[in-house]
C-alpha cells in the first residue's frame, strides 16, 4: 500500500470512526472538542485528517 493510500485510509478513519473527533465534531465545545484540538499534533490519526482534508479533525 503507498503512503498516501495509507495516510486517506487513516484520516478516513478518523473523520468517519473515530469516537473521539466524531463527537467533537458533532458537538462543537466541551471537554472531546478542546480534547482533539490539543492531541492534534500528537495522534497520527489527527494529523492525517489534517493533511488530507485541509482543516482540523474537531471542524
Amino acid at each position: 500500500m503507498s503512503s498516501d493510500g495509507k495516510l486517506r485510509k487513516m484520516a478516513d478513519f478518523c473523520k468517519n470512526e473515530c469516537p473521539v473527533c466524531t463527537r467533537a465534531r458533532k458537538k462543537g465545545h466541551g471537554f472531546l472538542y478542546r480534547l482533539v484540538r490539543l492531541e492534534r499534533r500528537i495522534r497520527p490519526y489527527r494529523r492525517a485528517c489534517e493533511e488530507v482534508y485541509g482543516k482540523p479533525a474537531c471542524e
